[in-house]
């Protein structure tokens, strides 16, 4: 019984790809699954590419943070003055940054005064961990591993999301062109057929 399933549903599968035998399929039914064949084999062949954009994603951004890294230094600067109570109207229980003027010490020892991020309302005196960059101005840590993994990440799914994308209008725009093709050759065939067909309703009387 399971055996004989098994052929029902292959036999299925084959009418709706259009491989079978069956007179009823026309040529239309078989070029659409081929390209349907094509399209699938090109989705599949697109899932390495995706892994390889997501890997090459990744190195750059090992390479990226290792060079900010090494051209940037943690410090640590102190407010000198009270960072403002509220950003542009926000509430100040949201806790978001704020610019704040503050000092840090540069690797010569020199003092740099400047503006850095600081909490809401933070009061002069307020240690913050900086980064700096080589001519002794703040400047964004290092990208952290995950925010490389991240990227990584998007660049998979963006890969695979523009792959689906293209698949699919492309199979529209197929599908579009074989059904016009069909429309047409059914307006031949019936062309053909009607009047055949309604002179044989007027032999048989049938009105």
């Amino acid at each position: 019984m399971q055996h004989i399933r098994t052929l029902r549903h292959s036999g299925c599968f084959a009418w709706h790809v259009g491989v079978d035998a069956n007179p009823l399929c026309r040529r239309w039914d078989r070029i659409e699954a081929v390209v349907v064949a094509v399209l699938i084999v090109v989705a599949c062949a697109m899932i390495p590419v995706a892994w390889w954009v997501g890997h090459a994603v990744y190195d750059a951004g090992v390479r990226t943070a290792a060079t900010q890294t090494a051209t940037r230094i943690p410090t640590t600067a102190t407010l000198t003055q009270p960072a403002p109570t509220a950003a542009g109207g926000q509430d100040p229980g949201t806790r978001t940054k704020v610019p704040a003027v503050g000092q840090w010490r540069l690797p010569n020892g020199a003092q740099r005064v400047g503006t850095v991020a600081a909490d809401v309302g933070a009061p002069a005196g307020t240690a913050i961990s900086i980064w700096i960059d080589a001519s002794g101005a703040p400047a964004p840590a290092p990208m952290s591993r995950d925010q490389i993994i991240m990227q990584a990440g998007l660049g998979v799914c963006y890969t695979a999301l523009a792959t689906l994308v293209l698949l699919a209008a492309a199979f529209r725009l197929v599908r579009w062109r074989l059904d016009r093709a069909r429309f047409l050759a059914w307006e031949r065939e019936w062309a053909y057929v009607e009047p055949r067909w309604m002179r044989r309703r007027g032999a048989d009387g049938t009105p």
